[in-house]
């Protein structure tokens, strides 16, 4: 009914505006033109202004009345605007009135139709009220569009999140059934038998599996890191070993010119193959960080690395024998460069090998390398000479020159060696001031064997060699 007189009132004045103008229109087409002389209309302002100005000169009265009547003047028109302006203002909320009262009773006709909880109309206002605090006719709608944009996007993760939980629960489902298949026999991999798995998950917790991980995790701390970590720390420590124990050897080298002004020196060099890397950096994966603060799935990682390892290691495969023998024996994880060094130790020539070498070089560097390898092997950190020092040499510097042959043995003996060296009589003369005595072994039948012995022993008053005898 509201709405119903609104319009009526809103045609009324539709109705008025238009007598008005249509009054006006006739009024200027009744107008003469003629009479609309500017110039004279002007001039007779004028005279009439002036006439009056000579009417109220000396006349206090008249002067006041005219000052009177045209403040009255400006006060009339002043409310004549007012009043144009109540009348607009009254007209526009008029309008406003009506079309609110319509809107008004359109949404009570939807509203109640629709049933809202109120959970959600609070939800709603709250919503509301974050795009915009003051809410109003003009503004409503706008925030409403937001306010709906907002929603769909929330809306659109949630089926998205909904889709990525469905399909991460088939996957882990699927894993599930491929892995313990007699415990899911009655399942699908389909979301809709989530309940089941529940139950199955609350049976396996009842059973104690909370305290089996614990104690997972306690056996990995426990047993299987620590035996791991030593590993790991003897394979890293090795090269430093290695090279802790070549100084006495290098020491000993020092003793005795390798040439001229030259002397031998070993260098130690850290070499691992990638596999070797690869199998330090999977023990650093069981070994590093710590088994009692991380969750069960990064323990379930480390112990598949464990896992793998232990495996490969107890393998009988050809394969990972090799493998294990790479991995294991840290003489693999060093090289040996023999340096040729002056007085003042500067590197002269450096050898990786015996390429490029004349014979009696290549058995000279090898005599000085075997005489190292022999003291490495043979003594213990703090002695000065090798516990067993008995040497064995067959066909003994067959391809060497006397000078190296006696520079070998000086090796031999700074060592603290004991020689037997079997020689098809060569160098015999060089090799006499380091013998102490002779086996002669003759087969002249080829059926027999014969052997002599001979010890040398210096006379009385003979000079004694400055040479040890061996």
């Amino acid at each position: 009914m509201l709405a119903a007189e609104g319009r009526l009132r809103a045609a009324q004045d539709a109705r008025d505006a238009e007598t008005r103008r249509r009054t006006v229109l006739q009024s200027v087409l009744r107008q003469n033109w003629a009479d609309l002389d500017r110039d004279a209309a002007g001039q007779r302002v004028r005279q009439r202004a002036d006439q009056l100005a000579l009417l109220t000169t000396g006349n206090h009265e008249l002067k006041g009345a005219l000052q009177r009547a045209e403040e009255a003047r400006r006060r009339w028109e002043a409310a004549r605007d007012a009043d144009r302006a109540c009348d607009f203002a009254f007209k526009k909320l008029t309008d406003q009135l009506g079309e609110l009262n319509a809107v008004l009773e359109l949404l009570t006709h939807t509203v109640s139709a629709v049933e809202i909880p109120d959970a959600d109309a609070a939800a709603l206002e709250a919503r509301y009220r974050r795009v915009q605090r003051r809410l109003d006719r003009g503004s409503v709608g706008d925030v409403g569009r937001k306010v709906q944009g907002g929603l769909y996007d929330e809306s659109k993760r949630a089926l998205d999140a909904l889709a990525a939980a469905r399909s991460a629960f088939e996957e882990g489902a699927h894993r599930f059934g491929a892995r313990w298949p007699a415990a899911s026999a009655d399942l699908t991999t389909s979301i809709d038998d989530r309940a089941g798995y529940r139950a199955l998950r609350d049976a396996i917790e009842s059973r104690g599996l909370p305290e089996h991980q614990q104690n997972f995790l306690r056996l990995l701390r426990e047993r299987s890191r620590d035996l791991f970590g030593h590993l790991l720390s003897d394979i890293r420590d090795a090269p430093k070993l290695v090279k802790m124990r070549i100084d006495p050897v290098n020491a000993s080298l020092g003793r005795s010119p390798f040439d001229r002004d030259r002397y031998l020196r070993i260098k130690v060099k850290e070499q691992r193959t990638p596999e070797v890397q690869q199998f330090i950096a999977d023990l650093k994966t069981v070994v590093d960080g710590s088994w009692t603060d991380e969750d069960l799935t990064a323990a379930e990682a480390r112990f598949a690395v464990l896992q793998r390892l232990m495996a490969r290691l107890a393998s009988g495969d050809n394969a990972d024998v090799a493998w294990r023998l790479r991995c294991l024996d840290t003489r693999e994880h060093v090289t040996f460069q023999a340096h040729e060094v002056d007085p003042a130790g500067r590197v002269m020539s450096v050898h990786d090998s015996s390429a490029g070498l004349s014979g009696g070089q290549r058995q000279k560097l090898v005599i000085f390398c075997l005489a190292a390898a022999l003291r490495f092997q043979l003594t213990q950190d703090e002695e000065a000479a090798p516990s067993f020092g008995t040497i064995v040499l067959d066909e003994a510097f067959d391809k060497a020159d006397s000078t190296y042959t006696r520079m070998a043995m000086d090796v031999f003996v700074a060592f603290g060696f004991h020689m037997i060296l079997a020689t098809p009589q060569k160098l015999l003369s060089t090799i006499e001031p380091y013998v102490g005595a002779v086996t002669s072994i003759t087969n002249e039948s080829r059926k027999k064997s014969m052997i002599a012995n001979v010890v040398f022993q210096p006379a009385p008053d003979a000079a004694v060699d400055d040479a040890e005898p061996s």
